[in-house]
């Protein structure tokens, strides 16, 4: 979902050479791409930007799972998680 979201690659940590991000440092760059972006977002833009944060992991969540039901079940408490940390992260 990082990649998807933040490189526009789901494949962006496959292409890259050495060890793949375990998931708990994957979790502490998401929070810092989001809080990078939106540091560098007007106040007044970043509920839209909030929004955008979420339909870009949706609709990501929905691509990557589209032909395999059983991992969109499986993986579903994730995309909640990373919806949550969204809104969390947007409202300090």
């Amino acid at each position: 979902m990082y990649g998807l979201v933040f490189k526009k690659d789901v494949d962006h940590f496959n292409k890259k050479e050495g060890e793949k991000p375990l998931k708990e440092k994957l979790e502490v760059l998401f929070k810092e791409s989001i809080i990078e972006i939106l540091e560098d977002t007007p106040e007044k833009e970043k509920q839209s930007s909030r929004l955008l944060f979420q339909r870009q992991i949706i609709s990501g969540f929905i691509k990557i799972t589209k032909n395999y039901p059983e991992v969109r079940m499986k993986n579903f408490n994730l995309m909640q998680n990373l919806f949550k940390k969204t809104l969390c992260l947007l409202l300090f």
